[in-house]
């Protein structure tokens, strides 16, 4: 029985060395992001009024929203959504909202004129309460396997931006490509 026990205990550390760290496995594969309509090569956006830089991420879209007109622009975020691989719309939430007000109304971001306002927004049924803390699922989940990229790789998802410019809403639809690499 003590060989065993030996035997057993060598083998876990000859071979236990042997294995990658779990964190090196979880980042063989990282999302990508590429705007495509409309197709500017970039994940940038520019008409006569707004220049927006968009850099999304697992669990959010990041942007950075430059107003170029000489007067403000609002961001109408009860309007804005997000719409998932399979056509799902979905509510979002922009950086100003607290978590536990995801269902509420949301103030709209007003942006002074020639000015830019970093923000950012996610789904808010990504947002869930659990044993005193707000935890969020992530839009794109951890890639590990094989499946987990063919599921992902290539898929497409929008955002819709509502703005307000001189008393006129105006509906900014973005899509974006996913690739996994």
């Amino acid at each position: 029985m003590k060989n065993y026990v030996l035997t057993t205990l060598l083998l876990f550390a000859v071979f236990g060395g042997c294995a990658a760290p779990r964190g090196e496995i979880q980042n063989l594969y990282k999302y990508h992001f590429s705007l495509i309509r409309p197709s500017t090569g970039t994940l940038n956006f520019e008409d006569e009024t707004l220049y927006i830089t968009f850099a999304p991420d697992s669990e959010k879209i990041n942007l950075l929203l430059r107003n170029k007109s000489d007067t403000p622009v609002k961001i109408m975020w009860d309007e804005a959504a997000f719409v998932d691989k399979a056509g799902i719309s979905h509510r979002v939430i922009s950086k100003g909202t607290r978590y536990e007000d995801k269902e509420r109304p949301q103030t709209p971001t007003m942006v002074a004129p020639n000015s830019s306002v970093a923000e950012w927004v996610m789904p808010s049924d990504n947002i869930y309460h659990t044993f005193f803390r707000w935890k969020v699922s992530p839009m794109f989940p951890e890639l590990v396997t094989v499946s987990d990229i063919s599921l992902w790789d290539r898929t497409t998802f929008r955002f819709i931006l509502p703005v307000e410019v001189h008393g006129q809403h105006k509906h900014h639809e973005f899509e974006f490509q996913v690739r996994v690499q």
